[in-house]
């Protein structure tokens, strides 16, 4: 895997340190990279290149760091963007624009090794396909489009982002593909929830965001103190 990174800010000594620190935590990593530097947002949104991840700098002239990454989502929704400031009172403005990361200056090295280790699990999974059974072939479903998975009257319901597919396909079948991904887990016997687009939970209710719609996935009382505990343990390690 290569990443294409980029790093913003109007400062260019501040560019100069995080470059040096990327390059050398990426280097011990053995990640080959490509770390390419702007001074202003608007060259950077101007960039024929994709980048997997964006350093931004939240206090910016031509446009503030929440505003870039708006826009280069709208470019390129799998970019991760992660805010650097000197100022942690903007966390809450940032979180609406949901950095994976949400840094004050300087950059700690162990934290920005976290970082960047996280960062590749998730773009790893954002380009990971199941099979599922369909009309007796096998069509490819990206796991990250799926909200949650349930059986009802013997068939399997897969939520996604662009609609619902039923299948006659197993859930067993389907679970052997995502046991091993972090961010499913099971809330009661045959449901299993994306933790991606859980927003808030009660306990016997997962609430699921997508958009505009809301979806509810039920929590059993054997099931809830486990689907609490890696809720927690997930959103933490973002």
């Amino acid at each position: 895997m290569e990443l294409n990174i980029a790093i913003c800010d109007d400062n260019q000594s501040t560019i100069k340190d995080e470059s040096g620190l990327i390059h050398s935590v990426l280097e011990n990593l053995n990640i080959r990279h490509c770390i390419d530097e702007y001074t202003s947002p608007l060259d950077l949104l101007q960039a024929p290149k994709a980048y997997d991840i964006v350093f931004l700098d939240i206090e910016m002239d031509e446009l503030n760091g929440i505003q870039t990454a708006n826009k280069l989502k709208s470019i390129n929704k799998d970019c991760l963007p992660f805010f650097v400031t000197n100022h942690p009172t903007y966390h809450e403005e940032a979180s609406n624009e949901r950095p994976f990361r949400f840094w004050t200056k300087p950059i700690e090295r162990h934290t920005l090794e976290y970082g960047i280790k996280s960062a590749i699990k998730e773009l790893q999974s954002s380009n990971y396909y199941i099979n599922i059974k369909i009309n007796n072939k096998k069509t490819p479903v990206c796991v990250q489009n799926i909200i949650y998975i349930y059986m009802e009257n013997k068939r399997l319901h897969i939520i996604t982002k662009k609609g619902e597919i039923i299948t006659d396909d197993t859930l067993k079948n389907v679970y052997a593909q995502i046991k091993d991904l972090e961010y499913f887990t099971e809330t009661c016997r045959g449901y299993y929830v994306n933790l991606n687009y859980v927003t808030k939970h009660t306990h016997d209710t997962a609430i699921c965001q997508c958009k505009e719609t809301t979806y509810k996935v039920c929590i059993s009382r054997r099931k809830y103190k486990i689907f609490h505990n890696k809720l927690i343990e997930w959103v933490a390690s973002k």
